[in-house]
């Protein structure tokens, strides 16, 4: 059991990644094997969010924030990577 999620860690790492370098190949051949992974979170730097605030200092925000990969997507504004998710019936409404 410890090796299938250990494998599966890895997998739901390289879809993180995938969507953050915005790689729909990848994206789509770990989704093929694992669908179940639309809907998973992933944690990002706040200061990665918004590196300024306001008034255009540095953020003063610290800390990891949980995000599903479906608000990466809209972060990043990728309209292909929203259809794709959209297409593998991601929830639209995680909270």
């Amino acid at each position: 059991m410890k090796s299938y999620v250990d494998a599966l860690n890895d997998v739901g790492k390289r879809l993180i990644c995938a969507v953050r370098d915005s790689d729909l190949k990848t994206i789509r051949e770990v989704l093929d094997r694992h669908p179940e992974l639309v809907n998973a979170n992933t944690e990002i730097d706040q200061r990665a969010l918004m590196p300024v605030d306001y008034t255009g200092a540095p953020a003063k925000t610290r800390g990891m924030l949980a995000l599903p990969l479906l608000h990466l997507a809209i972060v990043h504004g990728d309209i292909e990577l929203l259809r794709l998710l959209i297409e593998r019936g991601v929830d639209c409404n995680p909270f």
